[in-house]
């Protein structure tokens, strides 16, 4: 379901990435959503792992079709360790055509898929135990998490004059997940 924070959480994963390194040759996070054009989406992904620069790169991927960009990003990927999140993927349609453009092998390499719709999970991962489902949580989890990551030690209670407002305002407001993580 929507706002349970899928795609937090697959940011955090993306943005430790980049602060680790070192790991992934190339890292692409690209927004899928529902109405997608996968021509688009090819070169997303192209402009964001392409080391060349060159100033008539836009002029040809725009006249390229499908196929000739789908071997654009095989080829950068291919024996390339990569991360790659496409984000927000609501039909298997998309994944398909995504999945075709990503290199056999690359053990090393990883994608996240963020997505409302199992039928669409089930196919992106290799495993159906590499399928992590986000769910709202608790209300006294969520409670605590809040208190923990705002009020610090030594006990992370939250002060009593504020406790009833944040209890209304920011838990039920975030469907049961607090806002700061």
């Amino acid at each position: 379901s929507g706002g349970v924070g899928k795609t937090t959480l697959a940011q955090i994963v993306y943005d430790k990435t980049a602060i680790i390194g070192g790991h992934f040759q190339y890292r692409a996070w690209i927004a899928v959503s529902q109405n997608y054009n996968i021509k688009e989406l090819l070169k997303k992904i192209i402009r964001q792992i392409s080391v060349k620069e060159e100033q008539n790169t836009e002029q040809l991927l725009n006249m390229m079709d499908d196929s000739q960009l789908v071997q654009i990003v095989r080829g950068h990927l291919n024996k390339k360790r990569y991360l790659l999140v496409f984000d927000d993927v609501w039909r298997t349609g998309a994944w398909e055509s995504l999945n075709i453009a990503l290199p056999p092998g690359g053990e090393e390499s990883r994608v996240i898929v963020t997505t409302r719709i199992e039928e669409v999970a089930i196919p992106s991962c290799y495993r159906h135990q590499f399928i992590f489902k986000v769910s709202p949580s608790m209300y006294q989890l969520s409670w605590e998490l809040l208190c923990r990551r705002v009020f610090k030690v030594p006990d992370y209670s939250c002060p009593p004059e504020l406790e009833e407002y944040l209890r209304r305002t920011i838990i039920v407001l975030q469907s049961g997940l607090p806002l700061a993580w």
